[in-house]
């Protein structure tokens, strides 16, 4: 993972990849009290859209699974918004998150999925709502958790229910 600390010339300046993340972060950091006060109707409608729009995905998602699937994104989304300025110990959280949690419903053809559809749910419950450019923070951040994620499921057996131990 790039170091967020500089440049390659480690010139004590941030470079703009640093700036970005940190715009971002603090955009999901300014909307989290109106993520949190829809939590469940943002959770409702990942749902109806994720089913709606991809029917062969219904039959993952029994109410057990769907509790560890959030889990997996409220751990994620923890991990990031409080590590992202420790990129190596970020990287290790959420590569161990994807560890972790490998089943069936977590194949890599499905993140691009989930991701259209939490930004298509947060646009539409959160929608004007939300702070300026904080929409397109929350993909960038979901994207970016996501693609870790996802690089840790590479090559690991997917098993039929994750160990919730």
């Amino acid at each position: 993972m790039k170091k967020l600390s500089g440049d390659a010339d480690n010139n004590s300046q941030p470079d703009v990849a640093e700036e970005n993340l940190a715009i971002h972060i603090q955009l999901v950091k300014d909307s989290l009290e109106l993520f949190e006060s829809r939590r469940q109707r943002l959770r409702e409608r990942f749902y109806q859209m994720l089913f709606n729009e991809n029917p062969q995905l219904a039959a993952e998602f029994d109410e057990a699974e769907k509790v560890v699937f959030r889990e997996i994104i409220d751990r994620a989304l923890a991990a990031i918004l409080t590590q992202w300025q420790a990129p190596d110990q970020l990287e290790a959280t959420l590569t161990e998150l994807g560890r972790r949690y490998r089943c069936s419903y977590l194949k890599t053809e499905y993140c691009s999925i989930y991701r259209e559809v939490m930004v298509a749910s947060l646009e539409e419950v959160l929608g004007p709502d939300l702070p300026e450019g904080a929409l397109a923070a929350w993909d960038e951040i979901i994207g970016f958790g996501m693609t870790t994620v996802q690089r840790a499921w590479s090559g690991i057996p997917i098993s039929t229910s994750p160990d919730l131990t």
